[in-house]
């Protein structure tokens, strides 16, 4: 029989700080798109029968502590979106939005946090497979564009850094005070004429 592994608390430790890293990327990509200030608010043509079967749906694909999260927090704000079964252009960006965004880069990677897979994402806004590839390829050329003003956005917010420190260093010269070296007074020792014989 196979003696199970034995752990210790350093390893314990380390599997828990993964985990939680996990948690953490991928609760703040959902909040980042959960919270941009908009939400839909025409309820007209969504029933409570179609939330809860949404609802009791997702609970039955078993899901993770962190979907469920994710899964809350896109139902509370775009509920109509989440629960028709037609795909909103506002769900398909949701999820090709969610799916980059899900991809984690520097501190995250580091830290061994895994990318949302497509599985992940068919499980929180119960589509397939295929539809959610489908919505990952038809926000192609919007990801782009949000690249591309996201990185104007940082170089301007860098030049007017730049501009900033350049403007504080002027200041500074200007206000330091303008000693100039005074002219050394030398006095001159006559030389000594030793005229003794």
């Amino acid at each position: 029989m196979k003696q199970p592994k034995h752990i210790t608390e350093q390893m314990l430790c380390e599997a828990m700080n993964k985990r939680l890293q996990n948690m953490i990327f991928r609760l703040s990509v959902a909040n980042s798109l959960a919270n941009v200030g908009a939400t839909e608010t025409d309820f007209s043509t969504l029933t409570v029968e179609e939330v809860i079967e949404k609802i009791r749906d997702f609970l039955n694909s078993e899901p993770s502590d962190e979907n469920y999260e994710i899964f809350l927090r896109y139902l509370a704000s775009y509920p109509v979106s989440m629960c028709k079964r037609n795909i909103s252009p506002l769900l398909q960006f949701m999820i090709g939005f969610h799916y980059r965004l899900g991809k984690p880069n520097g501190e995250f990677a580091d830290n061994g946090v895994k990318a949302i897979s497509y599985d992940e994402l068919a499980q929180i806004f119960e589509r397939s497979k295929a539809t959610i590839s489908e919505c990952v390829n038809k926000t192609e050329d919007s990801w782009k564009n949000y690249q591309e003003e996201a990185r104007k956005e940082a170089r301007g917010i860098a030049m007017e850094q730049l501009i900033e420190e350049e403007k504080q260093k002027l200041k500074l010269e200007q206000n330091k005070p303008n000693i100039q070296p005074k002219n050394e007074q030398t006095t001159k020792i006559p030389e000594r004429e030793d005229n003794i014989p």
